[in-house]
């Protein structure tokens, strides 16, 4: 069975289409993902500049809103901000409020310890980019999750701090595993059909050889005259049946 011509045809139409898939699938969840991280990244930005504008009036006093009373109200869904002074000590956080509400829209199994949500020690590299080239991204394994870190250095009268707003990637996370469960199923279902679409088309052109070889087993001394039929004169199968013909010509 493996030694035909037709299922030979099948398995090589089956495997470029495969490599095919897997390629196309490849450059795909690539694009995505590099695409939804350029969307997060360009939106935390916006939201970290507006913050820090608000937080540097108000340091500066520029506002009537005290700096405890911005990061109360920086109410912003799945975002989290966090104020350090240059020692890196944490001035002022959301973390705790944000990260209770993500954790109640997360599985039991996903809910952080309390004391997890106190401080962000995994910021501490963030906080040394950011403070050293002036803005700095990162991506965090936080307890509900993979999350995407954006910091900034904000120059105030006297002193140096640096905002930091972090941003939980659940949902883009569920979409890309969902894209990769896709693209899972649709390798194994592609070389299905691809393996049966091949049979099929190898047998549609291969028939005329099994029709030539039937007619060229009845040709005999007796039936010398009879030829074989030819379907396209024009392709490999018709020459074929041609140059047989021919050697019948010089037979008889």
């Amino acid at each position: 069975m493996i030694g035909s011509i037709r299922v030979k045809l099948a398995l090589w139409y089956a495997g470029t289409l495969a490599a095919s898939i897997t390629t196309l699938g490849w450059f795909t969840y690539s694009y995505v993902a590099r695409e939804t991280t350029a969307e997060t990244d360009q939106e935390l930005v916006n939201v970290t500049s507006a913050f820090a504008q608000l937080w540097r009036g108000s340091a500066a006093g520029r506002t009537s809103h005290r700096p405890e009373e911005i990061i109360s109200e920086a109410r912003a869904e799945n975002f989290e901000f966090v104020v350090f002074d240059e020692t890196q000590r944490e001035i002022a956080s959301n973390t705790r409020s944000v990260r209770l509400r993500r954790s109640q829209r997360a599985t039991p199994a996903a809910t952080p310890h309390p004391d997890s949500l106190l401080l962000r020690p995994d910021l501490a590299p963030l906080f040394r980019r950011a403070g050293a080239t002036g803005e700095a991204f990162t991506t965090l394994n936080g307890p509900l999750g993979k999350e995407r870190a954006y910091a900034v250095l904000i120059k105030l009268p006297g002193r140096r701090e640096i905002v930091a707003v972090i941003r939980g990637m659940e949902a883009e996370t569920v979409m890309l595993q969902s894209l990769r469960g896709s693209l899972f199923w649709a390798t194994p279902i592609g070389l299905v059909v691809a393996f049966a679409g091949g049979i099929f088309l190898a047998g549609r052109a291969l028939s005329p050889i099994g029709e030539m070889a039937s007619q060229a087993e009845r040709i005999g001394a007796r039936t010398l005259h009879e030829r074989l039929p030819v379907a396209n004169p024009a392709d490999e199968l018709g020459q074929l049946a041609a140059t047989v013909n021919h050697v019948f010509d010089r037979l008889e």
